[in-house]
Order: C-alpha cells, then structure tokens, then sequence
C-alpha cells in the first residue's frame, strides 16, 4: 500500500484506481500495466548501467587471458630454444599452431 502513496506513483496513478481490501488490493483494470511501466521506466537507467559496467569488464578479461596466453607461447618457444629442441619438426609445428591460434 506505501509504494501506490510514492510520488512517483501517485503521479501516474490516481487513488480512485485502487483500494484495499482485508487480505488483497484491488486495482482497475490498466493500474498493473501502468505500474510496469513505471518499474522499468525507474529501473532502465540503472539496469543499462550494469549491463555496460559488465561488458567492460568482459572485455577486459578477455584481453587479459589473450595476453596471458600470449605470454605463454612465448615462454614455451623460449624453452624449447633453450633446450635446443625448436628446431624439431613437431615442436616448431606446435609452437606455430598455438601461435596462430593466440593471434
């Protein structure tokens, strides 16, 4: 019953539109509609907000595991130089497919 008193509400709703009863509230026929429409009118902001923050964020992690896998064909091929094994056919292959793949 406090939220239909909320200014915001009774702008768009007047009073006759509702009343309560013992135990329900009794609302005409358009009042559920309209106070749809004003949750998500209040809410879009917000919601938009959240969904922005969180793709910002979702890209971010995706650059950090590219780099991150970036990184690790680098260490790989700096090991196998440093164990004199890049130049064999299986690891040069892997090496270059996991190259292509970070890319």
């Amino acid at each position: 019953m406090e939220m239909l008193l909320h200014p915001a509400v009774s702008a768009r709703v007047p009073l006759s539109a509702f009343r309560p009863g013992n135990t329900k509230l009794f609302m005409s026929a358009d009042t559920p509609f309209v106070l749809r429409n004003l949750r998500h009118t209040l809410l879009y902001p917000y919601v938009r907000r959240i969904q922005l923050w969180w793709q910002r964020r979702e890209k971010d992690v995706n650059q950090r595991k590219v780099a991150s896998a970036k990184r690790s064909v680098a260490a790989a091929q700096d090991k196998a130089a440093l164990c004199a094994v890049h130049g064999v056919a299986s690891v040069r292959k892997a090496t270059e497919v996991k190259t292509k793949d970070v890319r």
